[in-house]
């Protein structure tokens, strides 16, 4: 997050949950989407991430005419957690109906890639718990800025087309003579 003072190296940008919330309020009687841009505001730009980083690749095609294959590389964090903290305008909306909507948007919109939202995935599901819950705290505890700078230093694959991908990249830069950096 570009602060050595951060309790984490990883953030998400606020607004990415407020969009959510934006697109639940789509499938939530008694509210809309431009209500809930209006209405509801977040505090932080960007949103410190708990959790333990892994490797994500993933074959993609182009929009090119000849489909050319691609490949994705990026972060995932299986287990994450984090502290949002939502304003929102009283009397128009209630605590508890905010409280409603953002936990309809973890399930149905998501966040980041692969999103519910966008029908392709599940990625980027979330809930929403108090601050003792054990599995919360756990990540908490275990997914700090030191746990997320170990992991990036010696990164581990999510899953086995990952691991095979990444082989494949490590002997392919050994046979052109690349050193990686």
């Amino acid at each position: 997050m570009g602060d050595d003072t951060a309790p984490t190296l990883l953030g998400v940008p606020s607004v990415a949950f407020k969009g959510a919330m934006r697109s639940a309020a789509l499938e939530m009687p008694g509210t809309s989407k431009a209500q809930i841009g209006r209405l509801t505001f977040m505090r932080e730009p960007m949103i410190p991430v708990y959790g333990v980083p892994q490797v994500l690749c993933s074959i993609t095609r182009m929009a090119d005419p000849g489909k050319t294959p691609d490949v994705r590389t990026r972060v995932i964090i299986p287990r994450w957690a984090l502290v949002a903290t939502i304003t929102y305008v009283e009397p128009q909306l209630r605590g508890q109906a905010v409280a409603n909507l953002i936990s309809a948007a973890g399930l149905i919109s998501g966040i980041g890639d692969w999103r519910p939202e966008k029908g392709s995935g599940s990625y980027g599901q979330f809930e929403v718990v108090g601050e003792n819950d054990p599995a919360f705290v756990q990540i908490v505890k275990e997914g700090t800025r030191a746990a997320q700078q170990a992991a990036m230093d010696d990164p581990v694959a999510y899953d086995d087309e990952t691991a095979e991908l990444l082989a494949w990249f490590d002997v392919e830069l050994r046979r052109r003579g690349i050193k990686a950096a």
